[in-house]
């Protein structure tokens, strides 16, 4: 689990929002029942420098269900107060389910980035089961924050109903809100998925790889966790752990 913040951080309502995102990720894995993964020390726990002062990233990997992993981080600044929340869910072969990508960055002080999808594996399933989900985050969201186009590497990639955006003054609540509600929504997800073998099946999980390469070449990511904790371990993070596609 996350350490505890310092007393300054206690009143921080961006490190609450976070925190309170966080609970919501591992209540997800609780729910589907997935087993922890064994990481690595220097992955599970990485310390490194922003901007010359120290922060701390602490990992969580899961499995089980339909996923081959549940990938569950959060970044925080020296006084312990999360600052990153990144929560990334990879379907199994033969799932149809989307890939599940929560991203919530307030490096500056503000909260900058609020990403949030379930990018499709197979239309059909998305159609019917991700697709009110995300409808559901846009109807309490949206409207409160300051929408922001996608990165070149995610054009083609995301869903058609993506929530990319910052946050405006004020409506942090807002994001925290949506991105916890989504991760609470999604608990019924393996029961309507199991895996489909044959031609579907094999259809999604190249999708599903295809998803992940895209997310690879999002050099912004590389670049920051590399200034961070250094390009070796960006790159290992990140093709090992968080995209698994070594």
């Amino acid at each position: 689990m996350e350490r505890a913040p310092a007393r300054e951080a206690l009143t921080d309502p961006i490190d609450r929002g976070m925190r309170g995102v966080l609970a919501a990720a591992f209540r997800l894995a609780g729910a589907w029942g997935l087993a922890r993964l064994p990481m690595p020390g220097c992955v599970a726990v990485a310390s490194g420098q922003l901007r010359g002062e120290p922060v701390e990233m602490r990992s969580h990997a899961f499995a089980g269900a339909g996923w081959e992993s549940l990938m569950i981080a959060g970044l925080a600044d020296g006084a312990g107060a999360l600052r990153v929340v990144t929560v990334c869910g990879l379907p199994a072969r033969g799932a149809l389910r989307p890939l599940l990508g929560v991203d919530l960055v307030a490096l500056g002080g503000r909260l900058s980035l609020v990403a949030l999808d379930l990018s499709p594996t197979d239309a059909a399933f998305w159609q019917e089961h991700a697709r009110p989900l995300l409808e559901a985050v846009h109807a309490a969201a949206a409207a409160k924050l300051a929408p922001r186009g996608p990165p070149d590497f995610a054009r083609g990639n995301l869903s058609p109903l993506a929530l990319i955006a910052g946050a405006r003054p004020g409506a942090e609540g807002a994001a925290f809100d949506a991105a916890a509600g989504l991760l609470d929504a999604l608990r019924g997800l393996p029961a309507l998925d199991p895996a489909r073998p044959g031609e579907r099946g094999e259809a999604a999980f190249r999708r599903n790889l295809a998803l992940r390469r895209a997310e690879l070449s999002n050099r912004k990511e590389t670049d920051v966790l590399a200034a961070m904790f250094g390009r070796a371990f960006a790159d290992r993070y990140l093709r090992e752990h968080l995209f698994r596609v070594a």
